[in-house]
């Protein structure tokens, strides 16, 4: 690219962070260009690694039996498939249709694998499959590395420019639930976060988060400040929302709050439904700049606040 046209760029992608009120991406953790795939934990996650025996699944409480299925769809079915992505295609898809080859395999010795976290394409699947949903994959820059070939559904920007789109449409909906599922990765360690609105004391963003199963910090976030490379430094929520956090896998999820700046450290991707992304851009359209301007006057708050 000639320099002229790369500095061009260079000023396009900065300019679009700073509308939002983030400075151009500047991380501290390591980058995440690793010669192993990037796998993010916290969802789809099965059972623990190093059993002596197989687990009955028929004895296995329901969410865990789902969790194994799904885990070995990602991590066994799907790179050898063609796996459905349109809507139509996975609402006639029937999972409960592998059950036989799964549990087949379950019992060959595949219960004795080591367990790892599901990647990016991976995890943008599963979504679906779980949902029969189309989803998007909004991909930071960070991570457009990252194997993505198979996500026909995907849109690179910023980490700047991502924390802040996603914090706008959170404080303007008002959201108490899950909205997006939003992966992260410091250099060591990833792992997948469901935000859950705006936190209208600190303006910081709510999260949940399934415990990593770390021995020592069980019950911790792996967005505290001592458990991550990044300096990203995540307090817990005092006062949940009263709505409830409706999906089939949350016992043990906490609650969280993280500094949106510092989000932008870590964030990789953000995987939501098509029809909200889609909803997301008619109104940002239809708005001509007021919520970027709304959003980037409260990271400016927040900003100032840090």
């Amino acid at each position: 690219m000639p320099k002229d046209r790369a500095e061009r760029s260079a000023a396009k992608r900065g300019a679009a962070s700073t509308r939002w009120g983030l400075r151009p991406l500047r991380t501290r953790g390591k980058s995440v260009t690793q010669a192993e795939p990037l796998t993010f934990g916290g969802t789809f996650a099965p059972r623990a690694n190093h059993l002596s025996v197989a687990p009955d699944l028929d004895q296995m409480p329901r969410v865990d039996y789902q969790a194994e299925l799904l885990h070995w769809i990602g991590v066994r079915w799907l790179p050898s498939h063609t796996a459905p992505t349109s809507g139509e295609e996975l609402r006639k898809f029937d999972r409960t249709a592998l059950e036989k080859e799964f549990r087949a395999d379950f019992q060959a010795g595949y219960w004795r694998a080591p367990v790892r976290a599901s990647t990016l394409e991976e995890l943008w699947f599963l979504y679906q499959l779980e949902t029969k949903l189309p989803w998007t994959c909004l991909l930071a820059r960070t991570g457009s590395t990252l194997p993505t070939s198979r996500i026909s559904r995907k849109v690179v920007m910023s980490a700047g420019e991502l924390v802040a789109r996603v914090y706008g449409h959170h404080l303007r909906l008002n959201i108490d639930g899950p909205a997006a599922a939003t992966l992260w990765h410091d250099g060591r360690v990833g792992h997948a976060v469901g935000l859950a609105g705006v936190d209208r004391e600190s303006w910081w963003l709510r999260y949940r988060e399934t415990p990593s199963g770390e021995v020592g910090i069980e019950k911790q976030s792996l967005l505290f400040r001592e458990n991550n490379l990044a300096g990203v430094a995540a307090v817990p929520l005092l006062h949940p929302p009263a709505t409830p956090y409706a999906t089939w896998r949350t016992p043990n999820t906490g609650w969280w709050l993280v500094n949106p700046h510092e989000l932008m450290r870590v964030i990789v991707a953000v995987l939501i439904p098509t029809s909200v992304w889609e909803e997301w851009s008619s109104f940002e359209q239809r708005s001509g700049g007021a919520l970027a301007a709304l959003t980037a006057m409260r990271l400016r708050d927040v900003a100032r606040e840090s």
